[in-house]
């Protein structure tokens, strides 16, 4: 699951480096706040349609989510 909590800080560092709460992210990119907490603390990897919506709600590039991962 180390995937999964790389990603998690990842999306953790881009979400602050936005000046978001977690519950401003959530909003933004149309999921729960608890889905959030949940890729932040890696204990779940996002599907595809969540990755694009964490980037259009960011302005983050993909590869910014997946640096450290493969």
């Amino acid at each position: 699951m180390e995937i999964a909590k790389q990603f998690g800080r990842n999306l953790r560092t881009i979400r602050k480096e936005a000046g978001f709460t977690q519950d401003r992210l959530a909003a933004e990119a149309l999921m729960d706040r608890a889905t959030v907490s949940r890729f932040e603390n890696g204990l779940c990897l996002p599907r595809l349609d969540h990755i694009q919506r964490l980037t259009e709600a960011t302005g983050a590039p993909v590869g910014a989510f997946l640096e450290g991962i493969a």
